[in-house]
């Protein structure tokens, strides 16, 4: 994940799967933008859902903060997105809590355990020059190629739905046709 070359390969293969699979360069455009758009929507619904969840949870949520996490998960179950998140074809949210404090590479584990009395500059020097997952750089390397996965499934999968596709088949295939990074 760490080189460009990781990145750009993994966009430019998920394109031409697409492209041999019959669809032209400007519905699998339009549908990979559209799917980033609306995962990067539903993420941050699901996001403000919890927070809000756990006010209420708390007894502490206001009339105001009632309506717009009635408002989230309305926006979520009609999502375009929700049967591919709910077939797991999107594991960010899981990532981003794994991402805490003592997790991570062996080498990230190893070298923060190692470097721990160096002074934070030298440590973060560390970081950009070996793109730890400490690192900005890092975290965006790895949601782009998330969401370029996802944009790929998405627009797959709609382009089926809108062929007359049954929605299992679909799921199916673009189940098949992508690489699953959970097993």
């Amino acid at each position: 994940i760490r080189t460009p070359g990781v990145f750009i390969g993994n966009v430019v293969s998920n394109f031409l799967l697409m492209y041999v699979s019959g669809y032209s360069f400007k519905e699998i455009m339009v549908l990979k933008l559209q799917g980033v758009k609306e995962l990067n929507l539903y993420v941050e619904g699901f996001k403000e859902s919890l927070v809000l969840h756990a006010k209420q949870d708390a007894g502490i949520i206001t009339k105001a903060e009632m309506r717009r996490l009635n408002v989230i998960e309305n926006n979520l179950l009609n999502s375009p997105v929700k049967d591919l998140i709910s077939e797991g074809f999107h594991t960010t949210i899981v990532e981003e809590v794994e991402h805490g404090e003592g997790t991570g590479s062996y080498f990230n584990r190893a070298a923060n355990k190692k470097l721990k009395n160096v002074p934070k500059i030298f440590r973060d020097g560390l970081d950009v020059l070996y793109i730890t997952e400490n690192t900005k750089v890092f975290k965006l390397i790895e949601k782009g190629i998330q969401a370029s996965d996802f944009a790929a499934r998405y627009a797959q999968y709609h382009l089926m739905i809108e062929g007359g596709e049954d929605k299992d088949v679909a799921i199916k295939t673009v189940r098949d046709n992508f690489i699953d990074y959970n097993k």
